[in-house]
Order: structure tokens, then sequence, then C-alpha cells
């Protein structure tokens, strides 16, 4: 079990991280996002005791580790270059590791292969790394971490370097990897799409600060601000900025060029005194009509993308040529619309999000 008790870390006058606590179960593989920036990377580094927290505390399995030595923590790690040597043999880079440990060579050889064939690059132990692709590469560095057995294994953005198709067979082989060893595994990424493949929790970071930790479908799901709303998810959250207005027993969202009538079911945190909010929307909670339905938003076509299985359609809210109320759908690729169309959307009520503008808080 890894935990982060209140860690900050400061550089100068620059706070990187703030007051940070984390717990993680052993066998779990946790994936630490975030924009650049947002202290995710240091985190890591602290985990690995490259670098020293300001402040607060790290446990490995009970004890405190702020004072222990890198080789003296029992992690595997990753680069993101990787940081092959490359006057040494696969075989040799695997096998170092347990070379530092005095390990004889025989024994050392022997675990470096059984290591590289769990990893699918035992045909490549005799090649230099300058021979190698680079999924291949990363493939040897990977198996280098695993070589010594470490107790946790720490992947600082591994996949950055490959192109899109071989990045989704890394994280694949990765994933399995993690689920047959029940190795802890912690990623730094600055890709959801990669986070929400492979880890089992997300904790996501903004300007050192974690904004939410849960699970992939929980931070989708149920975003606890704007910023995780907004940053999970591609095409991201649609968001429109209103006001929330009562006629009654109504409660009606009033935007740029449109009203939404809030079903009664959607109840609102008490907390919430004023009248500014945001609506949120994901593209595949939204359906596009040409015909007006009841509680619709009229909007206008500008956009129009073929994804293949499905279009991605950008709409404009109202007749405003200035307004910046843009919003993206998901539909059916056998959706036939064209640019300027005048449609209607409707929502999904149940999935719709709302939050406090000022503070940023969901408020349903």
């Amino acid at each position: 079990m890894i935990k982060l008790e209140g860690i900050s870390k400061k550089f100068g006058d620059s706070t990187a991280l703030e007051n940070v606590s984390l717990d993680i179960k052993r066998g779990e593989f946790v994936a630490l996002l975030g924009p650049s920036g947002c202290g995710k990377s240091t985190t890591l580094m602290i985990l690995a005791g490259l670098l020293q927290p300001t402040s607060g505390k790290v446990y490995f399995d009970g004890k405190i580790v702020n004072h222990v030595e890198p080789k003296d923590r029992d992690i595997g790690m990753v680069f993101q270059s990787y940081a092959l040597y490359p006057h040494m043999t696969v075989l040799d880079n695997i096998a170092f590791p347990l070379k530092q440990r005095k390990v004889k060579k025989k024994e050392r050889h022997q675990k470096a292969q059984e290591i590289a064939a769990m990893l699918q690059i035992d045909q490549l132990t005799d090649r230099m790394p300058s021979q190698l692709s680079g999924g291949q590469q990363q493939r040897v560095a990977m198996a280098r971490a695993l070589a010594k057995d470490p107790l946790f294994l720490l992947l600082d953005e591994p996949m950055s370097n490959l192109d899109a198709r071989l990045k989704v067979d890394v994280r694949d082989e990765i994933r399995r990897l993690q689920l047959k060893l029940g190795i802890t595994t912690i990623i730094v990424t600055h890709d959801q799409e990669e986070a929400m493949a492979v880890a089992d929790k997300i904790a996501i970071l903004q300007n050192g600060k974690i904004q939410q930790y849960g699970t992939p479908d929980e931070l989708f799901m149920k975003p606890v601000n704007l910023f995780v709303a907004h940053f999970m998810g591609n095409p991201p959250m649609n968001i429109l900025k209103c006001d929330l207005l009562r006629n009654g027993n109504e409660r009606i969202l009033r935007g740029d060029g449109f009203d939404y009538k809030l079903l009664s079911t959607k109840k609102l945190n008490t907390e919430f005194k004023g009248t500014k909010v945001a609506l949120g929307a994901r593209p595949h909670h939204l359906q596009i009509s040409k015909v007006q339905l009841e509680n619709s938003i009229p909007a206008k076509v500008v956009l129009v993308e073929q994804l293949g299985r499905e279009k991605l359609i950008k709409v404009m809210l109202g007749d405003n040529e200035n307004t910046t109320n843009f919003i993206r759908i998901l539909s059916p690729s056998d959706l036939n619309v064209s640019y300027n169309e005048r449609v209607y959307l409707t929502l999904d009520s149940e999935a719709i999000h709302i939050f406090d503008e000022e503070t940023g808080k969901v408020i349903t």
C-alpha cells in the first residue's frame, strides 16, 4: 500500500504541490492525470525518492520512506525517454538492475530472458537499442524495471513518444502485464483516454492539487467540478453559461439564444444560493431533431465531421453570429444534416450536470 499524507512541494516561491493526500491499495493501477505543470510528475518523483517533499509524509506499507534512498525503495521505474544504455544489448539492459545487486551473470541473464519472453521481445535480446523501434524500446525499458521484482512500478509518460496506433497496443500490453503480475502501478499521463483505458483509479490534478480521485466511471459520470468535467472525455463536455430562473415551481436555464426547462427530478444542492450556473452535457447525451420538440433548443449546423461509425456535429445556439455558445454532438453516421441547416437539440435530462459558475463546483 502507498499513502501520501499532506504532501506539499515548493521550488523557491513556486508551489508545485499543495497538501496532496492519496491512498493506493496493493495491486491497484492508478493514473496521475492532468495538464502540463499540474504536479503529476513531481508527485511521481517524490514517490521514487528523486525529490524530497517540502512537507508531508510518504508511506510504503505503513512505513515512512521520506528519507529512504531511491535504490532502497523497491521500485521499478520507466521514464518517458526510456533511458536505455546504448552500448549494451537488450539482454544486458534488462539484466542491469540485477548486475547492480551482484547477481551472477548466468542467473541474471536467465531472469532477463524470462522477462523478455513475457513481454514478447525475447527474439530481440542480442540487438542494440539503436536497432529497435520505439515500441520495442518501450518494452525493453519495462522489462528492465520488472527484472528486479519491484514492489511498486512507476511509469512516467511511457507512451508519449509512440504513434497513436502503437500507443493502443502498448497500453493494452501494460495493462495485461499489470493484471498478470498484480503489481501496484502508478502512471503519469496527460492523456485522459490512456488513463481511462488502463487505470483502476485516476487522480486528476490541477495547480498542484487533487481535484478528484476515483474510478474512471466516477470521474466521467460524476465530475465534482468544471475542471474535471471538461478534462474527462473526448470530445469534451459541452459547457454553457446560464442564468437559473424560477417561474412558479419551474426552474429554467436561460443562456445566450436558448431557454431550457429543468425537470423536477434534477435536485440542486441547497448550499447554492446564486443564479449564475454552467450547464454541462456530454456530446453523446444530446440528440438532433429536424422538428421542434417540447423543451428542445433551436440551433444551426456550422460543421459536420465524419468519424466513421459516428458524426461529430458542431452547432451554434440562437441566431447571434457572435455567440460563444457552440455545442458538439455525437450522432449516428446515417444522420443527414448539412451546413447552415436549422435543427433542434434535446438533452438527456438525467445525464446533464449543473455547476456553480463562481466556484466551479457541481450543484446537482
